[in-house]
C-alpha cells in the first residue's frame, strides 16, 4: 500500500505519493498563497482560505486513491501559516467535518527536524557537518548539523519568503521589488539572520556547507540556468553547474542576479512567469534571505539539495511503523 504526505505550507500545499519501497511516485503542487488569505488586519484564516483550503485536501486526497493509497494512508501536516493562525482549531474542525482527516500542525523545531531527515533521504553527498536552511513562505528552519555524532541543532525564524514580501507589499508598484525595498527587506530580515548565528553559534564555519532546500532555492536555480543558457549573466566563477555535482551559487552571484532583475523589472516580471510563476512574489525575498544568512554565518557559498519535511516526515511514518 502507498503512503501519501499533504505538505500544508503558507505559500503552497504539497502532496506526494510514496511506494512501499520508499520511493515518490507522484507529486502535485498548489500555490494556495494561505498566508494571505486572512482576514483584515488579523492573523485569523478567512473562511475563503478554509474552503479553498479543503477543496485542495479533497482533491489530493481523491488523487492519492487513484495512486495506490488508502484512505488510512493519507497524512496532514501544516507548518507556519497554521501555526500563526489565530483560529487554527477551527480551521482544522473545517478540515475534519469536510474531509475526514486531521491537520498535525507541527512546531517550528519539529519541521526542522523533518527537514534535516528529508535532506538525508533525498540525498546522497551530503557532509558530515554544515548547515540547511529551509525556507517557507512564512518561517524559515535553519539547522547546525553534526552526523558523526549525530547532532543537530535548529532555530525556527518566523520570517519567510511570502511573509517578507507581504511586509513590504505597499510599499512597492511592482511584485518585482525596486532597490530600495530591496534595501528595507534585507535591513528587516538581517535581525532574523543574527539571532539564527547567534543562537547556533556560528564559529569556525566558513569552509563548512551550506545547504537550502525548498521551493524559492530551486526557483533560485531554474532562472539562473536559463539566464547563464541565454548568457544574460556570466556568473564569473559564482555559480557551479557541473552534472556531477549538486548546484551551488556564491554571494557574488545572489548579487549578480539582484542587480539584474532591478535593471529591468518588467523584463524580470516576464522571466519570473514564464521560469517560477508560483515564486514570483517569493523570488526576491528569498534573495534577500540567503544573503544575509550567508553574511550572518560566514559562507560563501550556497548549495540546493533535494528533499524537504514531507519526505521526512514520511520517514518518520516508516519509523513509527517500525519500518
Amino acid at each position: 500500500m502507498n503512503t501519501a504526505v499533504i505538505d500544508i505550507g503558507s505559500n503552497t500545499v504539497k502532496f506526494t505519493v510514496f511506494s512501499e519501497s520508499a520511493e515518490a511516485v507522484f507529486s502535485e503542487a498548489r500555490p494556495l498563497g494561505l498566508i494571505g488569505l486572512t482576514e483584515a488586519g488579523t492573523s485569523s484564516i478567512s473562511k475563503r482560505g478554509v474552503e479553498l483550503l479543503t477543496e485542495t485536501i479533497d482533491k489530493f486526497v481523491q488523487s492519492a486513491l487513484c495512486h495506490g493509497c488508502s484512505r488510512g494512508s493519507v497524512y496532514l501536516f501544516a507548518t507556519a501559516a497554521l501555526r500563526a493562525a489565530s483560529n487554527s482549531s477551527a480551521v482544522k474542525d473545517a478540515v475534519r467535518k469536510k474531509t475526514g482527516y486531521d491537520i498535525d500542525i507541527i512546531s517550528g523545531e519539529k519541521e526542522a527536524e523533518l527537514s534535516y531527515n528529508g535532506m538525508l533521504f533525498a540525498n546522497n553527498f551530503i557532509a558530515d557537518t554544515g548547515f540547511l536552511t529551509d525556507l517557507g513562505g512564512g518561517s524559515c528552519e535553519v539547522m547546525r548539523f553534526d552526523r558523526v555524532n549525530d547532532r543537530v541543532k535548529a532555530i525556527s525564524l518566523p520570517c519567510g519568503a511570502l511573509s517578507l514580501y507581504k511586509k513590504f507589499e505597499n510599499e512597492t508598484d511592482c511584485k518585482i521589488p525596486d532597490k530600495r525595498v530591496l534595501s528595507l527587506m534585507s535591513g528587516f530580515f538581517a535581525g532574523f539572520a543574527l539571532s539564527a548565528a547567534e543562537e547556533l553559534a556560528y564559529d569556525f564555519t566558513s569552509d563548512s556547507a551550506f545547504y537550502a532546500l525548498g521551493g524559492t532555492v530551486r526557483a533560485i536555480r531554474s532562472v539562473c540556468l536559463f539566464l547563464m543558457k541565454k548568457q544574460e549573466i556570466p556568473f564569473a566563477g559564482s555559480v557551479i553547474n557541473d552534472p556531477c555535482a549538486p548546484f551551488t551559487i556564491g554571494l557574488s552571484g545572489l548579487s549578480e542576479l539582484g542587480v539584474y532583475l532591478m535593471q529591468d523589472r518588467q523584463r524580470a516580471l516576464r522571466i519570473l512567469q514564464d521560469i517560477a510563476p508560483d515564486r514570483v512574489t517569493t523570488f526576491v525575498p528569498g534573495i534577500v534571505i540567503y544573503t544575509e544568512l550567508l553574511k550572518k554565518s560566514g559562507h560563501k557559498n550556497l548549495t540546493v539539495v533535494e528533499g524537504g519535511a514531507r519526505e521526512g516526515y514520511y520517514m518518520m511514518l516508516r519509523k513509527n511503523a517500525g519500518k
